[in-house]
């Protein structure tokens, strides 16, 4: 059987988001004002509708998910390094976030969504924590790192320039200009895992570990990061430390890796 054409690709990726946004309109027309916890519910199932063309199309055309997708399997053992990596991955990105946002303003309806994502009791901090924490990690980078990045893969022989188009096509479709550096820049690392371990799974890690660390900042009292924040940028000394944890998690990373490749050319 032959494989997905890259024009395919993008007709299921366009498709996907074109469903999302229909359905967004519900948030937008206050369908769900009386229910927060509705509204909340919505933001998991916009992440996974749109997915839905992908599936649909491989299930009709009986391709692997696994092979498309990249659902490879990997070791536990890199698990601790690339945490420790996503970690140091956060804060700096995290730092650059602040800085440029002093120059560029996020647009106002930024600040909406923002405030959706605060959790006021048990049963919406469940709500976010799946929808943004594990629907949306997943999803994302099934369509990007997965489907999307073999696509450009198959199409181009450098690799680079596959992950510089599918982290331009990831920053492009979060709508939010005053980002777009940012999320280009976390596009590219997590093509990079992908790229290397030839599975999304790594790169679900780290997308989950930045949305996570994300929320917790947005909602916990700044009492709790006296350490981490000063005057609204990220402490400098966490800078540091940001720097280091990717030192040490990036090494063990490239171990693992390079130990991987020893072990398949025996």
């Amino acid at each position: 059987m032959k494989g997905i054409k890259l024009k395919k690709i993008f007709l299921l990726i366009l498709s996907g988001w074109l469903l999302s946004i229909v359905f967004s309109s519900f948030q937008l027309l206050n369908i769900f004002r009386n229910s927060t916890n509705l509204s909340l519910i919505l933001i998991g199932f916009l992440e996974f509708i749109f997915i839905v063309p992908s599936l649909i199309y491989f299930y009709k055309n009986d391709y692997s998910y696994k092979k498309y997708f990249k659902l490879n399997n990997v070791s536990n053992k890199i698990l601790f390094p690339l945490v420790v990596f996503s970690i140091g991955v956060f804060i700096l990105s995290d730092a650059i976030d602040r800085i440029i946002n002093t120059f560029i303003q996020a647009p106002s309806f930024y600040s909406e969504v923002l405030d959706m994502l605060r959790w006021n009791d048990v049963y919406s901090f469940l709500i976010i924590i799946i929808s943004v924490v594990v629907i949306a990690p997943i999803i994302e980078e099934m369509i990007f790192r997965g489907l999307l990045l073999r696509g450009l893969e198959k199409k181009y022989e450098s690799v680079v320039l596959s992950i510089i188009y599918s982290s331009i096509l990831f920053a492009v479709i979060h709508v939010l200009p005053s980002f777009f550096i940012q999320i280009f820049l976390i596009g590219m690392i997590l093509g990079f895992l992908s790229i290397k371990f030839n599975s999304i799974f790594p790169g679900i890690v780290l997308h989950s570990i930045n949305n996570l660390l994300t929320l917790l900042l947005l909602n916990l009292n700044g009492n709790y990061f006296d350490f981490y924040l000063k005057n609204d940028f990220v402490n400098w000394k966490m800078v540091i430390v940001g720097g280091i944890l990717i030192y040490f998690g990036f090494r063990e990373i490239k171990s693992y890796i390079i130990a991987e490749k020893l072990k398949k050319g025996k």
